[in-house]
């Protein structure tokens, strides 16, 4: 597995098996659930060490500006209007069904684009309420 920066493509020292779980790990420090994401860090720490790394090293590859080139993920792609759908959802928690609320308050939590499934039910949960009054 290569890094690349610009045209020049420079080793990272790892397998790319590894730096998939490294990615995968990363990504779960962004967990709501705080075991979750402190046993992410912990995974993230021996995975590097057991390859001769510590998390200086990976300091450095960020701040070098290298990064890990990935597919974009066709599932989640950007949608603008997801967050202010999100507003409307949250002005109106209080009417919403128990499974819409608990949907809305995952939703407030997350840092990444919604999935097509989820952008979708949170305008067709908006609607009902557009302009401040329920569909």
């Amino acid at each position: 597995m290569h890094i690349s920066r610009g045209n020049a493509a420079r080793p990272i020292g790892l397998p790319r098996k590894e730096i998939d779980r490294l990615v995968k790990a990363i990504l779960l420090l962004g967990s709501a659930v705080s075991d979750e994401a402190a046993a992410a860090a912990g995974a993230i720490t021996r995975l590097l060490e057991a390859n001769g790394r510590s998390l200086n090293d990976l300091a450095e590859v960020i701040r070098r500006g290298l990064v890990v080139e990935l597919p974009l993920n066709p599932l989640r792609p950007p949608d603008p209007d997801w967050r202010s759908a999100l507003e409307v959802c949250v002005d109106h928690v209080q009417e919403l069904a128990p499974k819409e609320r608990e949907f809305v308050a995952n939703m407030q939590k997350v840092c990444t684009n919604p999935t097509v499934k989820q952008a979708q039910w949170l305008r067709d949960i908006a609607a009902r309420y557009s302009n401040g009054k329920a569909a």
